[in-house]
Formats: C-alpha cells, structure tokens, sequence
C-alpha cells in the first residue's frame, strides 16, 4: 500500500514518523479547508496559540497533518503506539467519545488520542510527546534500517 505516509516514514528515523510543517511559528494563524468542507472543528495548538479549521467529524491528526502541524506517531494513526498523545485544554465537550481502541492509551484525565479524537467544535490541545527529531525511537526498540 503506497500512501503519503509511507514516503514520510522513510525521511525520519526507523520506527518513528514526524508530521512537520509549517506550523512553528508564534503568534495565530487560522487556515480554512477548501469550499467542499463543512469549517466546523477549530483546534488551537497551545502553546503555539495556532488555530486551524477543518470538517466537523475530522480527527486532531488529520488536521494536523493537513496543516503541517508536527503530531508525533510510530503506528501512523492507527491508536497502537499513543506518540500522538495530546492533552485537551478547552473543549472536550466538542471532541467525539473515547474509542475502545484509544482507552488502553489514556493514562490521565483530559487525555486523548489526536488519531482518534474526533473534532465538532472550537477545542485546544498541547501535545504531549515532544515531535522534533530528539525524541527518536523508544529505548530497547529495533532499530532496523531501511535501504529501499
């Protein structure tokens, strides 16, 4: 299966993908999706204070990605490794219910998966594990290079 994901997995260390882009900047930007969706999920990423719209039901992550927003992730979105880990600051009551697949990930209150965590509203959240290069493959994982 060649998706975007797939490309992206081999730029970064094994084990481990980015989501990078644009997003580093201080100060508050809003991007709007295209006219064929509906701008009803707000996320602000804190403590950047950025602010994007996407499609009311879109998760965290998707909008992330789609933005350039760093979310780390070793299982590409698939609520198996909890990298992509964001606490909720405001507006909880505008994500979707917790999935069964996402409960095991959730160790404290106010936690949630930006994989899983489905947007209807205005929300802010803070990442949890650090995105940038330093923070590399847990310790003890494989390490296997990738000669494609």
């Amino acid at each position: 299966m060649s998706n975007g994901r797939s490309r992206r997995a081999a730029e970064v260390p094994p084990r481990c993908v980015y989501l990078r882009g644009r997003a580093g900047s201080t100060g508050r930007r809003v991007a709007m999706t295209d006219g064929t969706q509906k701008p009803n999920a707000v996320v602000t990423f804190s403590p950047e204070n950025i602010t994007f719209v996407g499609a009311e039901g879109e998760t965290v992550m998707a909008i992330a990605d789609r933005h350039g927003v760093p979310i780390a992730t070793r299982c590409h979105g698939e609520a198996r490794c909890g990298a992509c880990l964001v606490l909720v600051l405001a507006g909880a009551e505008n994500l979707g219910p917790v999935r069964i697949d996402e409960r095991d990930h959730l160790a404290r209150p106010g936690h949630r998966l930006a994989c899983r965590a489905r947007v209807f509203g205005p929300v802010v959240v803070r990442r949890v594990h650090d995105p940038g290069p330093g923070s590399g493959p847990p310790p003890g994982s494989s390490n296997e290079s990738s000669t494609a």
